[in-house]
């Protein structure tokens, strides 16, 4: 939310009614907070101005970058319907999402697939100098008149990517300045500093570990971030505190990479050994489709999940039950050697061209022990022989 002084837009007219107000930002109505009760020492030359962001979230896309747009109002979530709906409005979305509003890509007619929320938002019309998309010109809120058919969608520019890893998951980091790609510098990165960049890139925080010294080799261009430091809570990159322009005192031997967590678990079987897969991505859990899959994909499965790779077996058709929500991932194919699913081939994350009658399931063969206790079937006591 953004504070404007000086009648920002325009004098109102008839009395003042609040002056020197002071609030902690905690409460809930702006009479709870400290006032005087009258402005007859105030002028409607000073009147109080305030945009209010709105609150937005992208679905269906590969990452946390694109997807369908959905709007919080009234405090619910609605879909927007793509009448005049161009570069200007997606240019808006994307900014007030943390990205690059330049090379921001408007997308029409549920190019993400049909949402099923309520359409709240119709013929939004912006210039492209508006601070928030509620400023546009629009037909009212919840006045729309149209289908899901006709659901509105962005691709943002991302602002930071893993390079030459052996997966989307894992890399040397770049960010995204200024319309070029760029390296960061190894000085000062931390734990929380990865998480920030699992997290921007739409994965769990948790398990996530970084490497020094170009571990995924080193890249050219320059070298954008340097002396990076941030608390773990930043959405993006950028937000951290840090050096920045083609550092002097670095360079590309330094490359910080970041190897990024992508959790699987076992849903809707009777044991902890089996059930339908699901992976964690864009924090949403979602499935995957069972094309192509065979003792090769589900061996990678078990093996990331602590149990034996050997004679895991694959169920097609939903067997332990359809999921719901996203399909992450189709066509993966596998080698069998690969320490966790991210590493194999496939054809990206939300890319999945069958429906959730076509979920795969994984058996994986019992352990001769088992773990008690812990909050998954990776750790815990052991008990067992």
């Amino acid at each position: 939310a953004i504070a404007k002084s000086g009648a920002f837009f325009e004098p109102g007219t008839g009395p003042v009614w609040l002056n020197n107000l002071y609030c902690a930002g905690t409460e809930y109505y702006l009479r709870n907070c400290d006032y005087s009760c009258t402005g007859n020492s105030c002028g409607h030359d000073r009147d109080a101005s305030v945009i209010c962001k709105l609150q937005y979230r992208l679905k269906g896309g590969s990452g946390p970058h694109e997807g369908r747009v959905e709007v919080l109002y009234n405090r619910r979530w609605g879909a927007i319907c793509s009448d005049n709906w161009g570069p200007e409005e997606a240019a808006i979305v994307c900014d007030e999402l943390g990205f690059d509003k330049k090379g921001a890509v408007a997308k029409q007619n549920a190019y993400f697939g049909a949402g099923t929320l309520p359409l709240i938002l119709h013929n939004v019309d912006c210039i492209g100098h508006e601070d928030a998309l509620a400023s546009c010109k629009h037909n009212g809120w919840g006045k729309t008149g149209c289908s899901h058919s006709e659901d509105v969608s962005v691709v943002c520019q991302p602002l930071v990517r893993l390079v030459d890893g052996s997966g989307p998951h894992e890399g040397r980091v770049e960010v995204f300045v200024e319309g070029q790609w760029g390296t960061v510098c190894d000085d000062g990165w931390t734990t929380a500093a990865t998480r920030v960049v699992c997290k921007e890139l739409g994965y769990t925080t948790t398990d996530a570990v970084y490497k020094r010294g170009a571990y995924f080799g080193q890249g050219t261009g320059p070298i954008l971030f340097d002396d990076v430091y941030c608390r773990g809570s930043e959405a993006h990159l950028r937000d951290c505190k840090h050096s920045c322009w083609d550092q002097k005192n670095c360079n590309h031997a330094k490359d910080v990479s970041v190897i990024c967590k992508l959790p699987v678990r076992l849903v809707g079987g009777p044991e902890p050994n089996e059930g339908r897969v699901e992976v964690f991505y864009n924090n949403e859990w979602g499935t995957v489709c069972d094309e192509g899959w065979g003792d090769e994909e589900a061996s990678v499965v078990c093996r990331d999940l602590g149990f034996h790779p050997d004679g895991a077996v694959v169920r097609k058709g939903s067997h332990f039950g359809q999921g719901s929500g996203q399909i992450w991932l189709d066509k993966v194919k596998c080698n069998g050697s690969e320490a966790v699913l991210a590493n194999c081939e496939h054809n990206g994350f939300g890319q999945a061209t069958c429906g959730h009658a076509n979920d795969v399931s994984v058996i994986c063969k019992p352990i001769p022990y088992r773990l008690v206790g812990g909050s998954g079937p990776r750790e815990g006591r052991q008990e067992g022989n």
